[in-house]
């Protein structure tokens, strides 16, 4: 899968956010057609293979896919993301340390993110 710089990869949700926004399901999806010799990585191509090792030539690759999500290059400035000024307010200027540690700490890990990048 390719995406944008803005996506973030390390997070499910970003990926399949980028997939259900950006994928042009008639030219960004790439099947791979099966049958060539090599390694393998689905468990049922390796479970052929029996006491032999997984790169012998009785094992064929099943195949693969491909998914571009990434933005067409002449629509870029009609993709841009929703984002806010994250230095624009001081939560110290607020709330007390504790107080801001305590709301961090029911953030689940993709709103971190967001609150990090602005996104």
């Amino acid at each position: 899968m390719v995406v944008d710089p803005d996506i973030n990869i390390y997070s499910a949700d970003d990926l399949i956010w980028a997939m259900a926004t950006r994928v042009d399901a008639k030219e960004g999806i790439t099947l791979c057609r099966p049958g060539g010799m090599g390694q393998t990585f689905q468990p049922a191509e390796r479970s052929s293979a029996g006491d032999k090792d997984w790169t012998q030539s009785n094992i064929k690759f099943s195949g693969a896919i491909g998914i571009d999500a990434t933005v067409p290059y002449k629509y870029t400035d009609a993709f841009l993301r929703a984002s806010y000024p994250t230095k624009a307010v001081n939560l110290k200027d607020f709330f007390t340390d504790e107080q801001i540690k305590l709301a961090q700490s029911y953030q689940e890990p993709y709103a971190k993110w967001f609150a990090e990048a602005g996104i």
